[in-house]
């Protein structure tokens, strides 16, 4: 991608940091109990460029809402896992096409919110009683974008894990769907067996499939979607607070390895390049893939 970016002659700070994206990486090595963890690494963070930097993203979001998950498993045992996909009718205007799924996608959680307050007695609510969303404990989901089979028109979707006590109605959900976007009944409802991490990983991967998409059709995405929201949650995942402190504690002895990639290769250095990178970090003297030495 950082090479089609220079042939093309596009000019931006954050293309520099993609073509330098992990040109060193920096492992502790824990070798009293046969551990090996990434300790940093100089990534460029560009999930709707950069492929490892998008699988990343999504691991991170896995491990986070599979944690909250088992944590609403743990207060209420008979909750059942969904995987939704919700779609809308293909368009040329991806920017006005994501802005539409986004819109229709809060008027449905929204809807949600107002069937509790319905439940707690709010007259003016009553209408969201008869939500799909209605009784629904948590969810999370995530926008996806890929070129339509067909036309080739941009196809904007999201994916929803969704917690409940009772079964999704496919149909009710389908008519609710239309009613809000006007403009497409087009949906998958599954149920998946509880501790399904496969559901997790169809909800929280990448926002677009690299491997099937142009290249101008992954900077076309990048220009529409950089700042937009394309993860969310929404019910008892909003704000539970999950442990993220790791299991392997700064007592336990470890020896550091650093790795620069250069003619093709990652290369291991020696000690004095795991000093030198320390003091960039300290000081914050970083070059592209290359650490200014002080002085």
């Amino acid at each position: 991608m950082s090479e089609w970016i220079d042939d093309m002659g596009f000019d931006n700070p954050k293309f520099d940091n993609l073509r330098n994206c992990q040109s060193w990486i920096l492992f502790r090595e824990y070798y009293t109990i046969d551990k090996i963890k990434l300790a940093a690494a100089n990534f460029c963070n560009n999930h709707l460029l950069c492929p490892l930097c998008a699988i990343r993203r999504a691991a991170r979001a896995l491990k986070t809402y599979y944690a909250k998950y088992e944590e609403c498993l743990r207060q209420n045992p008979n909750l059942r896992i969904h995987y939704a996909v919700l779609t809308i009718k293909n368009g040329d205007n991806l920017g006005e096409r994501y802005n539409h799924l986004q819109k229709c996608v809060r008027k449905l959680i929204a809807r949600r919110r107002d069937a509790l307050e319905a439940k707690a007695g709010k007259k003016s609510k009553q209408y969201a009683l008869k939500s799909s969303l209605a009784n629904v404990v948590a969810g999370a989901y995530s926008f996806e974008v890929k070129r339509g089979k067909n036309l080739g028109q941009w196809h904007p979707h999201v994916n929803i894990l969704i917690l409940t006590d009772d079964e999704l109605d496919y149909k009710t959900f389908q008519e609710e769907w239309v009613e809000i976007t006007g403009d497409s009944k087009i949906i998958k409802i599954t149920p998946k067996r509880n501790g399904d991490k496969g559901a997790f990983v169809e909800i929280f991967k990448y926002a677009m499939k690299f491997s099937e998409m142009s290249y101008q059709d992954t900077f076309t995405a990048w220009e529409t979607l950089l700042g937009k929201r394309l993860f969310g949650c929404f019910g008892e995942f909003w704000g539970l607070k999950i442990d993220k402190s790791s299991d392997l504690s700064e007592e336990i002895p470890y020896t550091e390895l650093f790795y620069s990639f250069y003619g093709g290769i990652y290369k291991k250095t020696t000690k004095d390049g795991v000093k030198a990178l320390k003091r960039a970090f300290k000081n914050k003297k970083f070059k592209g893939n290359r650490i200014l030495e002080d002085g």
